[in-house]
């Protein structure tokens, strides 16, 4: 199984790929051999693959494609025909399950949407693959018909799930943008997230919110911890903290069972399930770093993307962060297809009002099957299945480009800013955040300005 290469020379975060290590687990559980290469982590990865080969001779191999490195998938897939002609090809992950066209007319073969460890299995041990419900040959004379008529059947006791094959990849090559201790990797310790924001890709891939156990979610830290070198985590649930009583718990037994990982919030808290005391549960079994997401700036426009917190609440929690040492960062977006310029001011406006360590302001990239995409217009949505874009409506794109850059120079670019950043979190990470900060935000304006000065002369 592949995680595809990353299409540009640096990220500031580059972790594991979580849904590939699951279903390497559970394969490997049921005896069936596997083999996990992670495309984002080896510079050399067509050589490394033709070895591979060799070596493993694979019956199946499976590509795991998300909106960011769909064209690198489709990539990948034609090098792997070419590789491997025997070898059966599928195409899994959030970009199969909301835009199957993409990869039907390429090299794939195989189509498997939603969460696919018993799917996988199934495709895996069966005498007729193209028998198997669940995943649908590329070729079907019926694909949109069949595509249509699945429904995500996700796994509910996620408790019977094996933890993440990690001993398949070197975890050295891993890093997120600001950490304590290395190595550090991801866990979920929830699938899902009943919120209804129009943004969101769990539109797409399921909603059902399914919890593991605090006991195993203890036994795999400590498994990470004590077999396998581990020194910080950072939980990528979508929704950690809507049960408050099971965080809790895992916190206590966190401290019982001797846990001494630090941890982060990679994704955040929703500002109205947390309290307080829980918060100071949190510090105190090991976490140091968490997120919360406003979005945008005002509870107007806070509803139109059907995220009713006030912003009074996101001023409390942060003020909870700041009094018991927590350090946070907020999310932020602009380029909604109803934004105003008044309303994107808001939002940088309100940032700098919350002023978190940490500002991530992303513009808006509609995901397939979300409620964001349909306020789009036919052509728009056309266009975006051809190339992932970012679509304005009321607002003009140079705009929000240099409102974007300006917002995140405003933000940084202060002297108190940048020694708050450094003490928090060192000057080596630190200076990796510049340097990804030149690569997203400077490099772009300069290739822009060339191109525009090329194309007048």
């Amino acid at each position: 199984m592949l995680s595809p290469p990353q299409d540009r020379d640096y990220y500031i975060s580059v972790q594991p790929p979580l849904g590939i290590l699951y279903l390497a687990s559970y394969l490997r559980e049921r005896h069936v051999p596997v083999r996990i290469m992670d495309l984002k982590v080896i510079p050399k990865w067509r050589r490394m693959i033709e070895e591979t080969l060799v070596e493993f001779s694979p019956e199946v191999i499976g590509i795991s494609a998300n909106v960011y490195n769909r064209n690198s998938a489709l990539e990948l897939a034609r090098v792997l025909r070419e590789l491997a002609p025997a070898s059966i090809i599928i195409a899994g992950g959030p970009q199969a399950t909301s835009c199957p066209d993409d990869f039907r007319k390429g090299d794939f073969d195989f189509i498997l949407p939603y969460e696919g460890e018993r799917t996988l299995h199934e495709f895996a041990t069966s005498a007729d693959p193209n028998t198997c419900p669940g995943i649908i040959p590329c070729a079907a004379a019926d694909f949109s018909e069949r595509f249509a008529s699945l429904k995500a059947d996700p796994i509910q006791e996620l408790d019977d799930l094996p933890f993440p094959a990690y001993d398949l990849l070197d975890l050295r090559r891993y890093h997120v943008n600001s950490y304590k201790k290395k190595p550090i990797v991801s866990i979920i310790t929830s699938r899902g997230c009943p919120a209804r924001c129009i943004f969101c890709s769990l539109d797409v891939m399921g909603k059902v919110w399914r919890p593991r156990s605090p006991e195993n979610v203890v036994a795999e830290m400590l498994w990470l911890q004590n077999e396998l070198g581990v020194r910080e985590i950072s939980i990528e649930d979508d929704n950690f903290t809507l049960d408050l009583n099971r965080v809790s718990e895992i916190c206590r037994l966190m401290r019982e069972k001797g846990v001494r990982l630090h941890w982060q919030l990679a994704n955040g808290i929703r500002a109205d399930r947390v309290t307080r005391d829980l918060l100071e549960q949190m510090r105190d079994a090991g976490c140091w770093k968490l997120a919360i997401a406003p979005e945008v700036g005002d509870d107007a426009s806070r509803k139109l993307i059907r995220k009713g917190i006030a912003s009074e609440r996101f001023r409390e929690v942060a003020g909870w962060c700041r009094e018991l040492g927590i350090v946070y960062y907020g999310f932020f977006m602009m380029g909604f297809p109803f934004e105003t310029r008044e309303m994107a001011q808001k939002t940088i406006d309100f940032a700098m009002e919350l002023d978190p360590l940490f500002m991530d302001l992303s513009k808006l990239l509609p995901f397939k099957g979300t409620a964001a995409y349909g306020m789009y217009s036919l052509d728009q949505q056309k266009e975006h299945e051809k190339k992932p874009h970012y679509y304005l409506n009321q607002l003009n794109e140079d705009w929000v480009d240099q409102m974007y850059a300006r917002a995140y120079w405003k933000f940084y670019m202060r002297p108190r800013k940048i020694i708050e950043i450094i003490r928090a979190i060192g000057l080596r990470s630190f200076l990796r955040l510049v340097r990804y900060g030149f690569d997203m935000l400077v490099l772009p304006n300069l290739v822009r300005g060339r191109s525009d000065d090329a194309a007048s002369r």
